[in-house]
C-alpha cells in the first residue's frame, strides 16, 4: 500500500511539472536550433483554451489549400509527393508569422508549403482567460501525385 501511495504521489508531481508553463529556450527545427524569443507581452502558447481558428472553420481551410498550393512542376517530373508539417504563430490580430518547416519532404515542396501559409488571411487568433493570444499551429499539407 505504502508503495502504491509513493507511486501515484509521484505520478501527480510528474504531471504538474510536465503541466507548468515553462518557456522553452530553443526549438529544433530540421536539425538547426533557432532561438525562440519570450516577451511578456508577446509570449506565445502552445496549448490555449481556445484553439486559432481558419475564417469558416476548416473544411474552408482544406478548400484554401487545394486552391492555393501548385505543385512545383520539377517535383512532378521527380515523382516527389509526401506530407510537409508546417507550423506557424497565429498572432492576437489574427495574422500568420513564423513561418517554419518542421517535416521536410524536399526542397521544393517545402517552399510551396511555406509560401501558401505566408498568403493565408487572418486568422481568428487563440484566446486564454477570454483574451485574444499569439498560439502555435502546426499545419500538415499533403502533396500527392494522380495515380
Amino acid at each position: 500500500m505504502k508503495k502504491l501511495f509513493i507511486f501515484i504521489s509521484m505520478c501527480l508531481a510528474v504531471n504538474s511539472f510536465v503541466r507548468a508553463e515553462v518557456p522553452a529556450v530553443e526549438v529544433p527545427v530540421n536539425d538547426v536550433e533557432v532561438p525562440v524569443i519570450y516577451d511578456e507581452e508577446e509570449e506565445i502558447y502552445r496549448v490555449v483554451e481556445k484553439k486559432a481558428q481558419f475564417p469558416g472553420g476548416n473544411s474552408a481551410l482544406v478548400k484554401f489549400l487545394s486552391e492555393n498550393v501548385k505543385y512545383p512542376e520539377e517535383a512532378i517530373d521527380f515523382d516527389i509527393s509526401g506530407n510537409v508539417i508546417v507550423q506557424f504563430v497565429v498572432k492576437s490580430n489574427g495574422s500568420v508569422g513564423d513561418v517554419r518547416v518542421v517535416r521536410s519532404v524536399h526542397p521544393l515542396l517545402d517552399e510551396e508549403a511555406v509560401r501558401v501559409v505566408k498568403s493565408m488571411p487572418n486568422w481568428t487568433p487563440a484566446e486564454q482567460r477570454g483574451k485574444p493570444v499569439n498560439s502555435w499551429f502546426t499545419l500538415p499539407i499533403k502533396f500527392a501525385l494522380p495515380k
